[in-house]
């Protein structure tokens, strides 16, 4: 069995990311990500980011924000 590269899963990622979701926005808040990426909740954001392991963020008032590309690297990166 072929082991799959690091720039092949990212490459795999954003191929079917293009093809799903060809209107992606730049940045989700921490309550919309759920709708672009499924098993990822709010919770769970909150949780990794108290433990200092979840993707980079930025908060804007009382929300909580992340780049589009920041989560597909996280999950990428985190299977």
């Amino acid at each position: 069995m072929k082991k799959i590269t690091e720039e092949e899963k990212i490459a795999k990622a954003f191929n079917v990311m293009e093809k799903k979701y060809s209107n992606t926005p730049l940045m989700l808040s921490r309550q919309k990500v759920p709708s672009w990426f499924d098993g990822l909740s709010p919770k769970t954001l909150a949780n990794l980011e108290s433990q200092g392991k979840g993707p980079p963020s930025f908060k804007r008032g009382r929300t909580r924000f992340y780049l589009f590309e920041d989560l597909v690297n996280f999950i990428t990166n985190n299977q």
